[in-house]
């Protein structure tokens, strides 16, 4: 009736269902778990076609509670063919604990999304989707299947909350602790050194903007040539940006940011590691 009312009043038609899922929404932010489920219950009566999507509201309403084995059968209820499926799977693999069951449901994601997702936020959590995979897939050493992962993101469109070279940061810092996961299980790397000399070429070309992103590709700088066991470069490059790098930590520090996390201390770690 209250759609109907506002249909009529500004004259345009309302999706009747895109109102009551933001009022779910809402109920869900403010904590509301009993009204929530009396709103998914109502919904399960009025729109007998929108089932998959209210099981997947079911499963995030369950996963807002920690009760997670419920969430995970709401989900299992969308099934493989429908446009939603990616979407629950990357809810599964929120609420997994297990690193053998997050490995499951990232093949499963993976086999089943699109290249490029049709919203904004899909696409976001498909880009978080392919960071977080191939991550876990360097610290298992599964290092060519981690860069097969990482190519993806050449697919998606740029992050609006990065710009380019943030972007191209990224993909640098991802490879670079991929090597450092396997040279640190003793195992060589040499067959990836043309991929490292290509990695500190993109990261030279971030360096001449003195910003946030500058001051890490100059940490990285260094970490990519201590894998090429060129210490002398490394020591050279934090020479280099070693004002810079002091000068971000102090204004890190005017504004109250914790600067264990500063590029200057990354530089420092790899310094330390040159010698």
């Amino acid at each position: 009736m209250l759609v109907m009312n506002m249909n009529i009043l500004f004259g345009q038609q309302f999706d009747s269902f895109e109102i009551e899922s933001l009022f779910l929404k809402k109920l869900n932010e403010n904590k509301l778990h009993d009204f929530s489920e009396l709103q998914l219950s109502l919904m399960v009566e009025r729109f007998e076609d929108k089932l998959e999507v209210i099981n997947m509201f079911y499963g995030e309403f369950y996963a807002l509670q920690e009760q997670f084995d419920q969430a995970k059968v709401s989900l299992s209820k969308i099934p493989r063919s429908s446009i939603h499926y990616p979407r629950a799977i990357l809810k599964r693999i929120d609420i997994t604990h297990d690193v053998g069951g997050k490995k499951e449901a990232y093949v499963d994601y993976f086999k089943s999304a699109p290249e490029i997702p049709v919203s904004t936020e899909l696409v976001n959590a498909h880009r978080n989707a392919i960071l977080t995979y191939s991550k876990l897939l360097s610290d298992e050493g599964q290092i060519n299947k981690a860069l097969e992962i990482l190519k993806l993101l050449d697919q998606l469109p740029p992050d609006d909350a990065a710009d380019d070279r943030e972007y191209t940061l990224i993909k640098c810092r991802m490879f670079l602790n991929s090597m450092s996961a396997v040279a640190d299980r003793g195992n060589s790397i040499r067959a990836y050194k043309k991929q490292i000399e290509t990695t500190i070429n993109h990261l030279e070309t971030l360096v001449w903007k003195l910003d946030g992103t500058a001051a890490i590709a100059y940490a990285e700088l260094a970490h990519a040539y201590n894998l090429l066991d060129r210490p002398e470069n490394a020591v050279d490059i934090l020479k280099t940006g070693g004002d810079f790098l002091f000068k971000v930590e102090q204004a890190m520090k005017k504004k109250g940011e914790d600067v264990t996390r500063s590029p200057l201390r990354l530089a420092n770690f790899y310094l330390a590691e040159a010698f």
